[in-house]
């Protein structure tokens, strides 16, 4: 679609497929542990798939001579999918969590709704034809590194406090 954001989807593709592996490395480690825990297989989960939501949009990104429409209705449903999963993920954690630990998961929650936001709002753009709905994925994929980013820390590390 836009040839001088093809290294940015690219380098996006190659560090989020990176990070998917990573942390199936960090879950694999402590496998015991996450399976022992009511909610870290749902919160692992989530991790891989807003990773994965990076990789797909990078990916359709880089399909050649796609039609703009075509991509904003890929986008839009990918990113809804994605978000439906994770919401059936926090639904589980929410049931299984501690009601003392609620607030500090709420957290986690909005960072995962916050880093999915842009990706809406860029297909949303794109269908609008909007010239610049495609630099609302820089804020999405930042968010989205950040919020596996912290899953990951407490998948390799809180969870052997």
């Amino acid at each position: 679609m836009m040839t001088e954001w093809n290294y940015f989807f690219a380098t996006s593709a190659g560090a989020s497929g990176g990070l998917i592996g990573l942390l199936f490395v960090a879950i694999s480690v402590n496998h015991n542990k996450v399976v022992a825990s009511g909610t870290l297989p749902a919160r692992a989960l989530i991790s891989v798939l807003v990773l994965f939501n990076i990789l797909t949009k990078a990916l359709l990104f880089l399909v050649p001579n796609q039609k703009k429409f075509s991509l904003a209705i890929e986008i839009t449903t990918s990113t809804l999918l994605i978000l439906i999963a994770i919401e059936i993920m926090e639904t589980i954690i929410l049931k299984r969590i501690d009601k003392k630990l609620r607030r500090k998961q709420m957290i986690s929650f909005t960072l995962a709704q916050i880093a999915l936001l842009p990706f809406v709002i860029c297909s949303v753009g794109i269908l609008l034809n909007s010239q610049d709905a495609i630099y609302w994925l820089v804020p999405g994929i930042i968010f989205s590194f950040l919020k596996a980013l912290a899953d990951t820390w407490v998948l390799l590390i809180e969870v052997n406090r």
